[in-house]
């Protein structure tokens, strides 16, 4: 069906956007980062309170939802959730953006934490979702 309507996989791929992006804000504005907010303040960290945690936390559900989505059937599935919503929800740019705020704001051990976690975790999770998919995908 995506195949024969050119607009279709476009279609998709926004729905799962609107998603993802509206999860990630909502995570970032009203669930994590009151609770990195002391720390952040404590620490003198730059950037809005637990940005950085927030985001590498919508980064590895987003791995672990890709992990998923790999082994399954069906281009729109993928197209809908995967490069959609998961790709809207998760934000390498942001991280990258993060570790370098940190970076040069003397807040080594902080960075070094965040692009760790965030790599080592990725990969666990999308690693995850690729074995859970094998086992439940039809």
């Amino acid at each position: 069906m995506i195949e024969s309507h050119p607009w279709a996989g476009a279609l998709l791929v926004s729905l799962g956007a609107v998603g993802g992006a509206a999860l990630r804000w909502w995570l970032v504005q009203h669930w994590l980062s009151p609770h990195w907010a002391a720390r952040h303040r404590r620490h003198h960290l730059p950037g809005p309170p637990g940005a950085p945690w927030a985001t590498m936390t919508v980064n590895l559900l987003a791995s672990g939802v890709l992990g998923l989505l790999v082994a399954w059937p069906g281009d729109g599935l993928v197209l809908w959730l995967g490069v959609g919503f998961a790709g809207s929800l998760s934000t390498f740019s942001t991280m990258a953006v993060d570790v370098v705020l940190l970076l040069s704001t003397d807040h080594r051990q902080e960075a070094l934490s965040l692009a760790g976690a965030s790599l080592v975790g990725g990969y666990s999770l999308l690693a995850l979702g690729l074995r859970v998919a094998e086992v439940w995908a039809p």
